[in-house]
């Protein structure tokens, strides 16, 4: 790591201050470096593909293990880390706040506070005293650390979307610097949350098929992050090759070998190709899948699609030299 920690959180801050923060979820050290350099400005972690990465469930990480995690990610590259901090391993707020401290200390530039327990939301008076515990935690350790205000309730269908929105304002009172809604996933509905929430910047997990980088840049959403997206692609396409494996005895014609060639002989040369290269070892099975599958993914898809005649500010890829790399390995393999 060449800059300091100080500094990653000077940066992400900054990052929310205009434009769109393209935020993707990697879940180990080789998919930080990976998107590091391919130019991604900041990553988060998942609390589910993390779990996914252990054997274990979405929610079945302690809060050591989570926070050992955070602090691998952190220490990894250059590139400031957005914790999926859960409900913040605890229900009281004096408890959240202790646990955000903790937080803190591992080098995290931004965490996340949700307002749910199992299947359940906490009631909206317990659950604004636990932003304002996090904020007041994060306010006495005197760092720079961004704190996401989000809620669960369209997700597990608890709330609408006025109540959504509501919730949302309150927790921006509170003191959230982001606020977060995974539940809400239409395009008008996403607008009308962006423009109740103004001027508190907006997370939206990009997830919904018809969802994508350039619609929701241009109805002032700030930042989208894809969750466990990446994750679930990977686990897929992982399972594909070993069903074929054990069944069929042999794996599949990926040629992964050739890409990885292509990588290696190139990773001295900073050209958007071997950039593209990179991308498309470490995100093929998004992009992939959405094609082939149609799956949820096909919307992170689309949003590339949309900009690739011109170089994506965010990601610092041009994405023209991206597609002519991919469609070209793609249509060969």
């Amino acid at each position: 790591m060449t800059i300091s920690t100080q500094e990653k959180r000077r940066r992400f801050r900054a990052l929310h201050e205009s434009g769109l923060l393209i935020l993707p979820n990697p879940w180990d050290i080789g998919g930080a470096k990976r998107l590091e350099r391919l130019g991604a400005q900041a990553i988060a972690s998942s609390s589910a593909a993390f779990a996914w990465s252990n054997g274990l469930e979405d929610f079945e990480v302690g809060r050591d293990a989570l926070l050992a995690h955070l602090r691998e990610l952190a220490a990894s590259t250059d590139l400031p880390l957005n914790a999926d901090f859960e409900n913040g391993f605890a229900d009281k707020p004096g408890q959240v706040a202790e646990n955000v401290r903790l937080a803190i200390d591992t080098g995290i530039a931004g965490l996340s506070i949700e307002d749910r327990h199992g299947d359940k939301l906490y009631e909206l008076e317990l659950a604004v005293a636990r932003i304002q515990a996090a904020k007041q935690a994060i306010l006495d350790s005197g760092e720079d650390v961004l704190l996401i205000g989000r809620s669960e309730g369209m997700l597990i269908d608890a709330l609408n979307l006025e109540q959504t929105i509501a919730r949302l304002q309150a927790f921006a009172q509170a003191g959230a610097d982001v606020v977060y809604a995974p539940g809400v996933r239409e395009l008008d509905d996403i607008a009308h949350l962006v423009q109740a929430l103004a001027p508190t910047p907006v997370n939206v997990l990009l997830i919904h098929p018809g969802l994508n980088v350039p619609d929701l840049a241009a109805i002032g959403v700030r930042r989208v992050s894809t969750g466990s997206q990446l994750a679930l692609a990977t686990w897929n396409r992982f399972e594909e090759a070993s069903l074929q494996l054990l069944e069929q005895g042999h794996l599949p014609p990926t040629q992964a070998h050739r890409r990885w060639s292509c990588c290696k002989t190139n990773r001295h040369k900073k050209s958007a190709s071997n950039r593209a290269c990179a991308f498309y070892t470490y995100s093929q099975n998004l992009v992939v899948l959405s094609l082939v599958a149609g799956r949820v993914h096909f919307g992170f898809l689309i949003g590339f699609h949309n900009s690739f005649l011109g170089s994506h500010p965010i990601q610092g890829l041009n994405l023209k030299d991206l597609f002519t790399t991919y469609w070209f390995r793609f249509a060969h393999e």
